[in-house]
């Protein structure tokens, strides 16, 4: 009597794992084993992917250079049947590949099922824009732009001088003038530039 062979199952799945394959196309009969249903799939998948990648500009260029067969024939079926072939942790390679992408496309870092930066990470505010409110005893550097009103309570000078768009107002604080109060108002378009002691952002 022969030895009996034993096959060991780790799991019912690969029991009832069934996979297609294509023995004959009319009277022409293929592979004695059969081609995969999966792999003729890749194959076509792969086949349009070159087609597209051929309009690209570069990609195009280069792909050119390879004769049709091996363009459009040789890689395409190489490549598809290194996908059958292929099994990460028992899946097959259209599986893996998918999800080799979420994991890529996937954060890192999570708190709360959200997004988060990882740890060690520290933050920093980006720039921040102060505009005056006319508290200070000083005046600030700044450039208005109307319409609007300005409100000045420390001594200053006004005149008007030609910048370069257009005629625009210059404000500049006078120690030796009485301090009083004054509002300015601006109309759409006009500017308004103040020579100060400090700056802020302008608007």
């Amino acid at each position: 009597m022969g030895e009996q062979r034993h096959t060991e199952l780790r799991s019912y799945r690969s029991v009832f794992a069934l996979e297609r394959r294509i023995y004959r196309i009319d009277r022409l009969r293929l592979n004695p084993s059969g081609v995969p249903v999966r792999g003729v799939g890749y194959a076509v998948a792969l086949l349009v992917v070159a087609q597209i990648l051929e309009g690209v500009p570069v990609l195009g260029d280069l792909a050119g250079l390879l004769p049709w067969p091996i363009r459009d024939l040789v890689i395409p079926l190489a490549i598809a049947g290194a996908l059958i072939v292929l099994r990460l942790d028992g899946r097959h390679g259209h599986h893996a590949l998918l999800a080799a992408a979420r994991y890529l496309g996937s954060p890192r870092n999570l708190s709360g099922f959200t997004p988060c930066a990882a740890i060690g990470t520290t933050w920093r505010p980006g720039q921040l824009v102060v505009l005056p409110d006319g508290s200070d005893p000083v005046l600030r550097s700044m450039r208005y732009r109307g319409p609007g009103q300005l409100a000045v309570r420390i001594a200053h000078s006004a005149r008007i001088t030609r910048g370069f768009r257009g005629r625009q107002l210059e404000i500049e604080p006078r120690a030796d003038l009485q301090t009083h109060a004054r509002g300015i108002r601006v109309p759409d378009g006009g500017s308004v530039r103040v020579r100060g002691e400090r700056s802020c952002a302008r608007r």
